[in-house]
């Protein structure tokens, strides 16, 4: 299986990418179906995989804050 990240061919199975150590999988934050991480969409219940690429792997989420009025200092 070559790793679209990377370009690394990974075994079938594999969880990590052997190269740059990626994880080669994610979770629908749905129904939690594993999915390749060139997926757009789960193939189980249709819902949008970009929030679980923004998810950190522990699974919690963290807040983002941005600048109010477009000032940063």
């Amino acid at each position: 299986m070559r790793f679209s990240n990377c370009g690394s061919e990974n075994p079938v199975g594999a969880k990590f990418c052997k190269d740059c150590g990626a994880k080669l999988s994610q979770r629908c934050p749905n129904c939690g179906h594993e999915s390749s991480p060139a997926d757009k969409f789960c193939n189980e219940c249709g819902s949008s995989l970009a929030s679980a690429l923004e998810m950190p792997p522990d699974g919690t989420q963290r807040a983002v804050s941005a600048p109010i009025g477009g000032r940063t200092g």
